[in-house]
């Protein structure tokens, strides 16, 4: 599952149980895997560590990766991993989207900002003709 959010990017998948490509997947976990650190450091900062911090527990480790495709990733169970997004859907406070993540970011040039746009781009061809404003 890709998601884009105004804090970045990310990945999520359930990860395997080992490096091996035959390796079982694990299902009672997802691992949330980014391109850069600072999106991951981000998402953790403000849905993951509250969530361990009210259970008591210790805040997962954000791992690198730098010979895997996403070089960032942090491995969560699934419970976790559902309150993340219930509470990206329940923070979700603004009206265009684009914007939101521009606004954050600080700067119309930074590299996820313009992804967003060549993204977006990409996804209206999808959209029939007849279908389109």
């Amino acid at each position: 599952m890709w998601i884009f959010t105004r804090f970045g990017f990310f990945s999520c998948t359930c990860p395997r149980e080992s490096e091996s490509l035959l390796a079982r997947v694990d299902t009672s976990r997802i691992q949330i895997r980014s391109r850069t650190k600072a999106h991951l450091e981000s998402l953790v900062a403000a849905y993951i560590e509250p969530f361990f911090t009210e259970a008591r527990e210790g805040t997962p480790e954000i791992v690198h990766t730098p010979e895997r495709d996403y070089p960032w990733r942090v491995f969560v169970r699934k419970d976790v991993f559902a309150a993340v997004m219930d509470h990206l859907a329940l923070d979700l406070d603004y009206d265009n989207f684009k914007s939101e993540a521009m606004f954050l970011a600080g700067d119309s040039r930074d590299p996820y900002i313009q992804s967003l746009h060549s993204v977006w781009d990409r996804l209206y061809r999808i959209t029939p003709s007849e279908e389109r404003k």
